[in-house]
């Protein structure tokens, strides 16, 4: 957002330079990404006085006039604008200036202009690089001293580039940004005075009728326009600070009033508009045709503002409409206030491509007292430039809002969190610079209520965030407070995602990260169902993804579609049945089927046992549609079911000439952390080696049950042992298991003797 230096060092009275100021609210607030010097006016440019207006003897249309632009010099210049009069204060370019003409920059030389000689020229404010609201040249609405430079009578002024963060809309005004500096140079604040609503007796008050949720406040008036206003200079080099074309004085006024305060405002031509205002939602499609000049397709769903003949003023937040924009004969307007849901108005603009200052405040939800603020502001000043007057009473309407609640703070939550903390006063002061108002303080705390701007403020936290940032964050110490520490905390939820994530990382499995969406398409290829969602980033995350699955199979093929093997997990949150549920997926790919499935089983079973249990699988009775009929798997650890596995089918498996194993498994880490943590006992090993040996089965039973019996002979004293599937052989039907048994010594070395002792009490494999 651009900020005029001087505007803000008025409003917060201060003199501090750019460099200072972008330091202070660097420090505190908003990030000030740069600063650069408006246009500099050439010193020959000056204010002058209309002393005589006559006829050009050889042209119609120009006139001679004689100008005063010193106590005793006058000036004969050629000028062929329609407004120039005797009396009239202008803008005088003395030969020799720099002036802005249709082919740029140029020189102003003495010339003649039909035969007649001319020493200067008569200046819009376009033709010296200012914005102009009108044709013709420029007339002061109020007298100034002659011969002055007209950069004197502007003030330089210098443009800082401020980045304001989604969750400070009350900074998108100098105002706001006004209050944040005066704080953080320990400045008394007094908000700017704004004069009530003129009261008003007898005629019609606009009608306002609201059919559309969201809407949290709307202020209207009907104004006639008695005079044909100008628009000042003041408001004018102010508005070219923040790079907006000036138009007309009442739409100048608006955008002053919207830089001023951070708040847009409309004005319609009420003869054409009238004072009957809806805001609704549209219920079908329509064209609207832009002030801009471009039409645009409304869609149902977008907010509208209509009159009494149904005719569409404006896409509300927006932009107006061509047919009731203000323009140079407009003598009555109505004149619109109100807070909208940015919701809306942010998916409008998104869709028809739109971008404007309006939206760019509206879409931060902009606190709802600030339009009544901004209605009253635009009032005065309507009313000093264009003799804006009431043609009735003025109309409101105010929505549902929560009202914001009270925050208490203790001063020992500051310090403990800080390590070092304002005193009790200064606590006081600078949150009351800030707007808060202290409900009640007490020798250990205070209670505050956050001032309608800062809805963002809700706990202790928020506040000691506001004390640390105008305090000074350089005066926290940098040693770290000392204090006791709790006890550290085991198997809780966030242990055992950890456990499961290292596990799997230790296992060659790569970790991926992905958002926890999905398109309409990609559901319909895993044969899932999702809930959408109301407000989508795109039409390829409008849904919540049911599993991790998605993610994982899809954007992996999509990142590496060379790979054809490979191991993949990622997890997070998931929304089956639009409940969350934290998962981890893991996605196999080999060409090699028994690899794969061993290298899946190995994965899956090193995630249970590093909580202490036996992995069990069984099949699986809820198939899903993206597994292969007949191949899934459930697994269970203990009596719980954890989750399940299987081969993907065909259209999940890349297209290649060797088309690899594709294995998916998605275990619930809700699940796994409702599991009790069962301790693993570490004893000393002895520096002896380990002994292994293999037993092979015929394959007549499952594999879980011939693992059932061996795990039942029992562990000799001693010793620590392990069993293990690790070979299976299906090339005839012959089909065996081959399972590998290590026995660990603890205490003493493993004699040939006992070995051969304990293998005999396995059940006989074969020779």
């Amino acid at each position: 957002m651009k900020v005029s230096l001087n505007w803000i060092n008025e409003l917060a009275r201060t003199t501090l330079s750019a460099g200072e100021v972008a330091e202070r609210l660097t420090m505190t607030s908003s990030e000030v990404d740069g600063w650069s010097d408006l246009l500099t006016i050439d010193e020959r440019i000056v204010s002058a006085r209309v002393l005589s207006v006559q006829p050009h003897p050889n042209a119609e249309r120009l006139r001679l006039v004689t100008v005063s632009y010193g106590s005793r010099e006058h000036l004969r210049v050629v000028c062929g604008a329609p407004n120039v009069e005797v009396g009239a204060y202008v803008v005088l370019a003395l030969p020799g200036a720099r002036v802005h003409g249709r082919g740029g920059w140029q020189l102003l030389k003495e010339g003649e202009i039909r035969g007649v000689a001319s020493k200067g020229m008569l200046c819009s404010l376009a033709e010296v690089g200012l914005p102009s609201s009108g044709e013709g040249i420029f007339c002061f609405p109020a007298p100034v001293p002659v011969g002055k430079p007209l950069a004197h009578l502007l003030g330089s002024d210098t443009v800082l580039e401020v980045a304001i963060t989604a969750n400070r809309p009350d900074l998108l005004g100098h105002v706001g940004l006004a209050r944040e500096l005066a704080a953080a140079v320990r400045k008394p604040w007094k908000e700017p005075t704004v004069p009530p609503v003129p009261a008003f007796v007898g005629g019609t008050a606009p009608t306002i009728r609201v059919e559309s949720p969201g809407v949290a406040s709307v202020h209207t008036a009907h104004l006639s326009l008695t005079k044909r206003g100008v628009t000042p200079l003041r408001i004018l080099a102010r508005l070219q600070a923040a790079g907006i074309r000036a138009i007309h004085p009442v739409v100048d006024v608006l955008n002053y009033v919207m830089l001023e305060y951070g708040q847009p405002l409309h004005a319609y031509d009420a003869t054409r508009f009238g004072s009957q205002l809806t805001i609704a939602t549209l219920k079908e499609p329509v064209t609207f045709l832009g002030l801009n000049g471009q039409s645009y397709e409304l869609a149902a769903g977008d907010l509208v503002s209509t009159n009494v003949r149904g005719e569409i003023g404006d896409i509300v937040g927006i932009l107006g409409s061509q047919e009731h924009a203000v323009h140079e004969g407009t003598s009555e307007i109505l004149l619109k206030v109100g807070t909208f849901p940015a919701a809306t108005l942010r998916r409008t603009g998104r869709r028809l491509g739109l971008r404007t200052d309006a939206l760019a405040r509206f879409e931060k939800f902009l606190p709802t007292g600030l339009a009544h603020i901004a209605f009253r502001r635009a009032l005065e000043l309507l009313q000093e430039i264009c003799g804006a007057e009431l043609c009735g009473p003025t109309a409101h309407y105010t929505g549902q809002e929560g009202a914001g609640g009270m925050v208490s703070l203790t001063f020992h939550q500051a310090e403990q969190l800080l390590g070092a903390a304002p005193s009790p006063a200064e606590t006081r002061t600078i949150l009351e610079r800030l707007g808060f108002a202290i409900v009640r303080m007490t020798k250990s705390g205070l209670t505050v209520r956050p001032p309608y701007w800062r809805r963002d403020i809700a706990l202790p936290e928020d506040l000691i965030e506001e004390l640390a940032r105008i305090w000074g964050y350089e005066r926290i110490p940098s040693d770290l407070p000392v204090g006791p520490l709790a006890a550290p905390t085991a198997g809780t939820p966030y242990d055992q995602w950890h456990l499961v994530r290292r596990g799997l990382a230790r296992s060659g499995i790569r970790e991926c990260i992905f958002h926890p969406f999905a398109s309409a398409a990609e559901l319909k290829l895993f044969g899932l169902d999702a809930p959408a969602l109301l407000q989508p980033l795109s039409s390829e995350l409008a849904h919540l993804a049911p599993s991790n699955l998605i993610r994982l199979v899809l954007d992996t093929a999509r990142v590496e579609p060379q790979a054809t093997a490979g191991a993949w997990f990622c997890s997070g949150g998931v929304f089956p049945e639009g409940i969350e549920e934290r998962t981890v997926a893991i996605l196999i790919r080999d060409a090699d089927p028994v690899h794969a499935v061993r290298l899946l089983n190995r994965a899956v079973a090193g995630v249970v046992r590093s909580l202490g249990y036996r992995l069990d699988m069984s099949p699986y009775s809820s198939q899903p549609a993206f597994l292969e009929p007949g191949e899934a798997v459930q697994y269970r650890a203990g009596e719980r079911v954890i989750g399940f596995g299987g081969r993907a089918v065909t259209s999940l498996t890349p297209k290649a000439r060797n088309a690899p194993e594709t294995l998916l498994a998605e275990l619930s880490l809700d699940a796994l952390a409702s599991l009790p943590v069962r301790a693993v006992a570490i004893d000393p090993v002895l520096d002896a080696p380990s002994h292994t040996r293999d037993l092979t089965y015929a394959w007549d039973a499952p594999a879980s049950t011939i693992l059932e019996q061996l795990e039942a002979v029992p562990t000799p004293p001693g010793v620590r042992r392990s069993i293990a599937l690790v070979a299976t052989y299906t090339a005839s039907e012959a089909a065996t298991l081959t399972f590998r048994v290590q026995f660990t010594p603890m205490r003493e070395p493993i004699s040939e003797t006992h070995l051969a002792a304990w293998m005999r009490q396995f059940p006989k494999p074969l020779s």
